[in-house]
């Protein structure tokens, strides 16, 4: 147990290094933010971050997952779904939540932001918790990561990486077996 927290510490300590990170490439125009001074202003990233995550959480009451994703991860996102391999770029992420939230069952999604911080030239990070419903009650309850990106269409998930609390009644998990990509447990290989 105590080997597997130390692994994901590491691996999320290497995440935020990567998205934080400056690679040596100039940023496109589109990718700058529209407003400089107010991004660094921790009450108004703050503000920013969760109206975007109230945006996420309508859009899949509505029943656009697809459009709920679009709109809150930036281009080149990453994500590190538990129990399986990170997952990149728009398509694939769109592609990656559209086929969870469709064989979950997903009818809702609730962000709480517990922290926020600002991390510098347009970037910030997130930790808060996360409940996922479906429309029998909650599917799955847990933690997250997000590495935010201020760009010219607001701030924008960069990278996110989120865990369980546990199998709630119902079986589905945000790393179990029913997101595309998750390793199968003892479950999916009994006969």
């Amino acid at each position: 147990m105590k080997r597997g927290f130390e692994t994901m510490a590491l691996v999320l300590g290497v995440a935020l290094l990567m998205a934080c990170a400056e690679d040596g490439r100039e940023a496109d125009v589109d990718e700058q933010p529209a407003d400089t001074a107010a991004a660094e202003d921790p009450a108004q990233i703050r503000a920013a971050i969760e109206a975007a995550n109230d945006r996420v959480g309508e859009a899949v009451a509505a029943g656009d997952v697809a459009g709920g994703v679009r709109g809150i991860y930036t281009e080149d996102a990453r994500i590190f779904p538990p129990g399986a391999a990170p997952v990149e770029g728009m398509t694939a992420i769109v592609d990656f939540w559209t086929g969870a939230a469709e064989r979950a069952g997903l009818t809702g999604v609730e962000l709480q932001t517990d922290e926020v911080q600002p991390a510098g030239e347009g970037m910030a990070w997130e930790v808060g918790r996360f409940e996922m419903r479906g429309a029998e009650g909650p599917l799955d309850r847990g933690s997250y990561v997000v590495v935010w990106k201020n760009t010219a269409d607001g701030w924008k998930w960069h990278r996110d990486i989120w865990n369980s609390d546990g199998p709630i009644e119902g079986g589905a998990t945000a790393g179990g077996a029913d997101m595309p990509g998750a390793a199968p447990t003892a479950a999916d290989t009994t006969p």
